[in-house]
């Protein structure tokens, strides 16, 4: 197979996309090949990054000979390099037909059982948070993709304007003796303003003076907190204590008709208008009114305050994170909304207390103790929120293989746009 000593070639995308969003097509002489960045029909030059041993062809798309009629203009310089917006150079309607498909594929469903896919308000500016990898020479921004490369992100087009200003200025005022290790930048889209957390490798004191005054010029930093990591692993953030900087106005979010209180280290929706809609479909999946709720991975309390705007009789949100149980709390203003820093595991045996369960769990999915104590209960109704089709799908197999539970609603929302990424509300009941 002459692709094996070949740095390019041109490749056919006679295929679909694979569930990477890479273009599945073959190269003249008969190879398959798997190309990022291009899409079904078209012609495409590869730069060729990987043959396997039977003659697969893996690249990148570097050249596009024969565009398809959903390709855009990429407004990114970073498209392909820094392992993000993976879906910039497609239409939002082929993102969306993708998305869908991943969904009912995964759960092994017809496309009409699955609905259409709830569009966020923002195709680009939309993200609330940006976790920056510093490198040596001040650049912010992420590893290329499968390498410890950093990609400066300066200019992304998805992070929100006031993200943008921050990064820019800790980039004009870095130097080495800062001892930065990573940033992160969690920002409210309703008010414009930013928590700024600076991990460094060691506690460097006064060192950051000039870098904290400057961004306190910024109307939009709102705080700036101090994190030591000198672990030798990838963590962001090791447990200890913060030191606050600077300390400026409360931030929060305004989610539909809920406000949501934000802190340097709680979880909080990346993409807060898409979120509002996401928060509506978990509402419109159930009879809301008198209903007592359990929420479980309830995060900073967003469905929570949902289901008590919609008419919940109570809601009880169960969260590990004890920062993100605060910002929860701190949010909440009725007794009948309450929230408990502990695992989910650890609340298994108050599932049948509740009428309606929720849970939003991490990209792994349930773990097998979850979901063999909702097998245990009489009754299923279950609100599942997942960001990964396929622990969704391994999850909702379980429960319907051991229960008369079955599949009342399946909804995608686009929480995450120009990326392959879907969030999936899907509601069982027996």
């Amino acid at each position: 197979m002459t692709t094996t000593k070949l740095e390019s070639v041109e490749v056919q995308i006679d295929g679909g996309l694979d569930e990477l969003s890479r273009g599945i097509g073959h190269t003249d002489d008969g190879d398959e090949a798997w190309v990022t960045g291009a899409l079904p029909g078209e012609r495409v030059c590869v730069s060729v990054s990987h043959v396997s041993k039977i003659g697969r062809v893996f690249g990148v798309s570097k050249e596009v000979l024969l565009a398809s009629d959903d390709r855009v203009p990429v407004p990114c310089a970073h498209f392909l390099d820094c392992g993000g917006c993976d879906f910039l150079h497609a239409n939002l309607e082929s993102q969306h037909l993708f998305k869908h498909e991943a969904v009912s594929s995964a759960l092994g469903l017809k496309s009409e059982d699955v609905e259409a896919v709830v569009p966020s308000p923002q195709a680009t500016e939309y993200r609330a948070l940006a976790k920056f990898v510093v490198g040596e020479n001040g650049e912010l921004g992420s590893y290329r993709p499968r390498s410890h490369e950093i990609v400066d992100m300066a200019g992304c087009v998805v992070h929100a304007p006031s993200i943008e200003k921050v990064a820019s200025i800790v980039r004009e005022n870095y130097s080495p003796n800062l001892e930065l290790r990573y940033v992160i930048v969690r920002a409210s889209l309703q008010q414009s303003l930013v928590i700024v957390t600076l991990i460094v490798r060691r506690d460097v004191g006064q060192s950051l003076n000039k870098l904290v005054d400057r961004l306190t010029e910024l109307s939009e930093v709102a705080q700036i907190v101090m994190s030591v990591n000198d672990s030798d692993g990838d963590a962001l953030i090791v447990p200890g204590d913060d030191v606050i900087l600077y300390d400026g106005p409360s931030v929060a979010e305004q989610l539909g008709g809920a406000e949501q209180k934000l802190n340097s280290g709680a979880f909080s929706q990346i993409n807060p208008g898409a979120a509002v809609g996401l928060y509506e479909q978990v509402v419109k999946c159930v009879d809301v009114q008198g209903k007592k709720f359990l929420d479980l991975y309830s995060g900073s309390g967003g469905i929570s305050r949902a289901l008590m705007l919609a008419g919940a009789a109570s809601v009880h949100g169960v969260e590990t994170n004890a920062q993100a149980v605060a910002a929860a709390k701190e949010s909440s203003s009725t007794e009948d909304l309450s929230f408990e820093a502990a695992s989910v595991e650890d609340v298994l045996d108050r599932l049948g207390d509740y009428d309606i369960i929720v849970v939003n769990p991490p990209r792994k999915g349930l773990s097998m103790a979850v979901v063999e104590a909702l097998i245990e209960l009489p009754k299923i109704d279950l609100v599942y929120v997942s960001c990964n089709p396929k622990s969704l799908a391994r999850d909702v197999k379980l429960i319907e293989d051991n229960t008369e539970a079955l599949i009342k609603r399946v909804v995608p929302v686009d929480m995450f746009p120009q990326t392959r990424h879907v969030e999936t509300v899907l509601h069982l009941k027996s």
